[in-house]
């Protein structure tokens, strides 16, 4: 069975069409349709979301899992806090066209401040993974969407979740994200001994941060070992920061 996957960390459903020609004082402003139709566009079967708002003082703001869902076309759909902000709530979502079956919402707490190594140190954020299994078919496929910190130990304690899901699937395993990491990173290793990355088997190296300047990739999608990888592409997108990263794989 052929199967469409992709990621995209939307930037709370931020437009920066106008950002390389605007420069650094360039102002984001949410826009769901565009980010809806950006994702319809994609014509995958299921898409993992990074950096989605749930709650918050502006309309903009509420619910945007459920509305990419239906302005996109996709019936199924999960939505998992990491992050309470004054203004907001952010977290990782998943939209499908075939029906999910079982939800489970891990949060990866942010390291006390005794804890934190200060130096170098960025922003630092409550994670969270979210792992639906979606029945394709007659077959349970279980779906990992992350985000990991900008901090060393933030990323280590994700990696350690995130092994210790994989190695309890009963299911065949696609894990997808914004990782904040480059694929040589040593922090990968664990999952690389797990899972194959769809851009390293297919040999694709286009960077997928930023949308308006690609230096970077950092975005990924990895399934188990017994999926096959029929291609992988990066999109030339710039309704994000981000440029999405889908695969075609058969499970």
């Amino acid at each position: 069975m052929d199967l469409k996957i992709g990621t995209y960390n939307i930037c709370h459903c931020g437009n920066f069409e106008k950002r390389k020609q605007s420069g650094k004082d360039f102002v984001v402003k949410v826009d769901i349709e565009k980010t809806a139709s950006a994702i319809k566009g994609l014509g995958l079967d299921v898409i993992g979301l990074n950096e989605v708002f749930d709650d918050g003082e502006k309309e903009e703001y509420l619910k945007q899992t459920e509305k990419l869902a239906r302005l996109a076309g996709y019936e199924y759909f999960e939505f998992a806090l990491g992050e309470k902000f004054s203004w907001t709530t952010i977290g990782n979502a998943v939209l499908s066209h075939y029906p999910i079956i079982g939800v489970e919402k891990i949060i990866v707490k942010k390291p006390e401040e005794k804890d934190r190594n200060i130096e170098g140190a960025l922003w630092w954020e409550d994670r969270v993974l979210l792992i639906v299994d979606i029945l394709v078919d007659k077959k349970p496929i279980r779906v990992i969407e992350s985000h990991f910190g900008l901090n060393l130990l933030e990323q280590q304690n994700i990696v350690k979740k995130v092994c210790k899901v994989i190695d309890e699937s009963k299911y065949p395993v696609v894990l997808m994200g914004d990782f904040n990491v480059l694929p040589n990173d040593q922090v990968l290793n664990d999952i690389y001994k797990r899972l194959k990355s769809v851009a390293k088997e297919t040999g694709n190296k286009e960077f997928t941060f930023s949308s308006y300047n690609p230096e970077k990739q950092i975005d990924y999608i990895f399934v188990s070992k017994s999926v096959k990888i029929k291609s992988c592409t990066v999109h030339d997108i710039l309704t994000s920061d981000h440029r999405p990263l889908t695969a075609e794989v058969e499970v």
